[in-house]
């Protein structure tokens, strides 16, 4: 698994940037998109995906405990569709 901590060290590695100035521009980027996607807007990266809001609408749920019934309120959550190039990227450098 790779952390944020690790993308900053690699960004840091291949530029002329500071540990901080890594650590804010990915801060940066990650709030934006989702500041983005919160506003119901995809954020599309060219030869990446695209980050899609997605609306679940309220569905009955159980208690597993209880037993009672109870409706799940309707909420917005993200996708993440992967692109093509992407894809086709990681089936030929897998395994």
């Amino acid at each position: 698994m790779i952390r944020k901590d690790d993308l900053s060290r690699w960004v840091r590695k291949n530029t002329l940037l500071t540990k901080k100035e890594c650590d804010k521009v990915l801060d940066l980027l990650f709030q934006k998109i989702l500041d983005e996607v919160s506003n119901g807007n995809e954020v599309s990266v060219i030869n990446f995906g695209s980050f899609l809001p997605y609306n679940h609408k309220p569905r009955p749920v159980r208690n597993l405990v209880t037993g009672n019934e109870m409706t799940l309120t309707a909420h917005r959550t993200m996708k993440f569709k992967i692109a093509r190039t992407a894809r086709a990227y990681i089936k030929e450098n897998s395994e």
